[in-house]
């Protein structure tokens, strides 16, 4: 049975250092909005009453309309931004997402809610690749998630030995770019300008 993705919370990572890119991604602009705004709207198109930004700069997202919270494992990467952002959810189903993809949409999660309401993780592939950080996680996820953060453990994909992981394959699009460098950036730009033409 699909899950109705307004039952579902997003959860947005913004704990990255932007180190290639020199300055935080989630405030690009990127047309009208910034990269991090791109996703809340997309989010709020879908009816999804709960997104959670997870960051350890708390201040800089607070005029944000979302719930902005702190890792409880700082500087464990994206697995401590999931851990955090499932404990704060009141949603079983939370989709996670890195605040520099801006091009993800409804579609790729709902193709993940699909038949899927058994799975504690759901994630995508493509081209035999693993895209752990736009997946489906359950709040079931968080004992083990918490496991192998005290064990010191911080890889997203050790999290699929302990817990039922589903894979769904998915076609390699614009929905998956996400924006790492300045060159990244100038693609984005141009994909967005081209977009809005076609429109």
């Amino acid at each position: 049975m699909a899950v109705d993705i307004k039952n579902t919370g997003i959860i947005i990572l913004a704990g990255g250092k932007s180190s290639r890119m020199g300055k935080n991604k989630a405030f690009l602009a990127l047309g009208e909005l910034t990269l991090v705004e791109h996703i809340i709207k997309m989010g709020k198109g879908a009816g999804i009453n709960e997104m959670i930004l997870v960051t350890n700069e708390v201040k800089n997202y607070e005029f944000l309309d979302v719930k902005v919270v702190e890792d409880y494992y700082p500087g464990m990467g994206p697995l401590a931004g999931i851990h955090s952002g499932l404990i704060h959810s009141k949603y079983l189903n939370n989709f996670v997402i890195p605040c520099d993809m801006p091009f993800v949409t409804t579609d790729i999660i709902n193709k993940l809610l699909l038949d899927q309401s058994d799975c504690q993780v759901v994630v995508p592939m493509m081209d035999g690749k693993y895209q752990p950080l736009t997946a489906i996680y359950t709040r079931d996820c968080i004992p083990f998630i918490e496991q192998l953060l005290k064990e010191n453990i911080s890889k997203v994909i050790k999290l699929y030995d302990l817990v039922k992981t589903c894979y769904v394959e998915l076609k390699d699009d614009a929905s998956f770019f996400n924006i790492n460098t300045p060159n990244d950036y100038l693609l984005a730009k141009r994909y967005i300008k081209e977009d809005s033409r076609d429109e």
